[in-house]
């Protein structure tokens, strides 16, 4: 049985308790009517409650729906950000790559680490352009090793040999 059924059936009883052992009739429906009118006020303050719940139900569904196509975007923008610096997983034939874009005409190129590890410039196949490669030298110098001042190598003459 549902929930208002029972309710029914404890006001049937509730009535015919009252029917039963009071004898005057117009005290009877004096009671009647404020035992009916109890029933309905409670009855509006749990279909009130109903609504206002499901009111925040839906307000924290729109929410979560929102929160969810926030993530979905910034889940796109961080795949987009991990393809950029990130290399590619290794190839079946066990060789390295990375994609950049050429800067000139935005054709996506695909190369072998292994082959341009040592250059610092390639040109693109599609314009012929050539493309600087940073391979994040900080001090430019290109001719980095383990005590550098400024990346940690050894690339810096010492000043007297300057003289």
């Amino acid at each position: 049985m549902n929930k208002m059924s029972d309710m029914n059936l404890i006001m049937k009883k509730i009535m015919t308790n009252l029917e039963e052992k009071v004898k005057d009739k117009e005290t009877l429906e004096t009671i009647k009517t404020e035992i009916f009118n109890l029933y309905n006020a409670f009855a509006d303050e749990v279909i009130e409650l109903n609504a206002v719940m499901n009111a925040r139900v839906l307000e924290i569904a729109q929410a979560q729906k929102e929160a969810n196509e926030k993530m979905d975007k910034m889940a796109k923008s961080l795949k987009k950000i991990e393809n950029d610096i990130y290399l590619d997983e290794e190839d079946d034939d066990g060789e390295y790559t990375m994609e950049i874009v050429c800067p000139y005409c935005n054709k996506e190129i695909s190369l072998d680490i292994d082959e341009i590890a040592d250059k610092n410039e390639i040109s693109c196949p599609e314009c012929k352009n050539t493309i600087e490669l940073d391979w994040g030298n900080e001090c430019g110098c290109g001719d980095c090793e383990d005590d550098c001042d400024c990346c940690g190598g050894d690339c810096h003459k010492n000043e007297e040999d300057d003289l």
